[in-house]
């Protein structure tokens, strides 16, 4: 996911790797909030929530390049966008895999 912060960079286009750090930092920081407000939402049944959040994780992840991130917000959104919910444990599942390993990742190379 995250080799290091110069290929991230050439891929993002932000080649100021303390920033860029930053903003990926950034990301893992606010997004985990989004991670623990889709649980809520799935619980609630509030479809219309699942999607805010998983949209809010995939946009931010699209724009730092974090491609197995994107997808698993996406995939999410997409089931809840249909309201597939009885898909909603295992995408979610994926998704904070994926989430949590890019983050641990992160933590190696900042």
């Amino acid at each position: 996911m995250i080799v290091d912060m110069e290929e991230l960079a050439a891929t993002t286009g932000i080649y100021d790797t303390e920033l860029l750090k930053t903003f990926v930092g950034d990301f893992f920081k606010i997004c985990s909030k989004d991670l623990e407000r889709i649980v809520v939402s799935m619980k609630k049944g509030d479809n219309k929530a699942v999607v805010h959040h998983t949209h809010n994780i995939y946009g931010a992840a699209y724009r730092l390049a974090l491609k197995e991130i994107r997808e698993a917000a996406a995939t999410l959104g997409k089931a809840a966008a249909n309201m597939e919910t009885e898909k909603y444990d295992k995408l979610y599942g994926e998704l904070v895999e994926v989430f949590n390993t890019g983050s641990e990742e992160y933590k190696k190379i900042a």
